[in-house]
């Protein structure tokens, strides 16, 4: 006997058309997870539960209901198994709702700051790479923040990861970037020695380039190197080396006295622009400014 019921009323409101048969894979699904095979009679005999109902419109809570009872008279481990998957797909598809409903609203604003849920964000610009980067930040701050309270119960037997909650959500207290694995395992920001670089280039930090040879291939190594190291930490990376291994290159390239002879023409006559060491000079500078600003975190080359 077909069942009377039309229309199931979904948990966000919405209705769809019931059909049986997502049901019994539903409930194939579980069984199949428990090793067990459930009996075509069996299916029947559920079928028929939804057809003494008297009513045309059911909700889904109460066909879960109804499924999750009838499965427990003849196997519960099959019914717990139901109950599971059923709160793993709500699970899901409120994820996927909350994600989409991201999407929406960083296209519909002017900026990503106004879009995400970092409250440390620095990133004006909206373009898909930013919003991949975004839209993942608040199940990121989850793992971090359970990260840091396993930590501080460990260290503090009397710390209350309720109170450590209210407490961030107050700013009573503030944790540096919870949007990054970082913050929660390996220091925010860092200052960093470039000699190793100079001798094995960045190899050592799971690069393929070798150490620089020249002005040129220092410039360019050194922008890999900032961001082989910024994959690596949440907040701000200190270069304080730079300009001072800038200078070195440049005194093999020009001479020591290089500096006194900004305005000498260092191009041959077969090139079209003539191009001196100030020039070369301020284009190398163009190259790894514009290439590091690029970057979200900061990057200082100075002090």
């Amino acid at each position: 006997m077909e069942p009377k019921i039309e229309r199931v009323i979904k948990r966000d409101g919405t209705q769809e058309k019931f059909q049986f048969r997502k049901i019994s894979s539903a409930i194939l699904r579980a069984s199949k997870s428990c090793k067990v095979t459930p009996k075509e009679e069996k299916l029947e005999e559920l079928k028929n539960e939804f057809s003494k109902l008297e009513v045309e419109v059911i909700t889904v809570d109460k066909i879960h209901e109804i499924v999750g009872e009838f499965l427990d008279k003849y196997d519960p481990n099959v019914a717990k198994k139901y109950v599971a998957n059923r709160r793993d797909h709500t699970k899901t598809k409120d994820f996927v709702k909350r994600k989409i409903g991201f999407i929406n609203k960083y296209k519909k604003t002017d900026n990503t700051a106004n879009s995400t849920v970092d409250d440390n964000s620095n990133v004006g610009s909206r373009n898909i790479g930013v919003l991949n980067a975004e839209i993942h930040k608040e199940d990121n701050i989850d793992v971090s923040r359970a990260m840091i309270m396993s930590k501080l119960e460990e260290l503090f037997p009397d710390f209350d990861p309720k109170q450590y909650i209210e407490d961030l959500e107050s700013h009573i207290i503030y944790k540096n970037d919870e949007s990054s694995f970082c913050g929660a395992i390996s220091p925010y920001c860092v200052s960093m020695t470039m000699y190793p670089f100079l001798t094995d280039g960045i190899y050592k930090i799971g690069g393929l380039s070798a150490k620089p040879k020249n002005l040129d291939s220092f410039c360019g190594m050194f922008i890999n190197l900032v961001f082989a190291t910024s994959a690596q930490f949440a907040g701000a990376v200190a270069c304080p080396e730079a300009l001072l291994y800038f200078d070195y290159f440049s005194k093999k390239e020009w001479g020591d006295d290089y500096y006194l002879r900004s305005d000498e023409v260092i191009s041959s006559s077969a090139c079209k622009r003539e191009k001196t060491i100030k020039g070369q000079i301020h284009q190398y500078f163009q190259q790894i400014v514009y290439s590091i600003n690029y970057l979200w975190p900061l990057v200082v080359i100075s002090r």
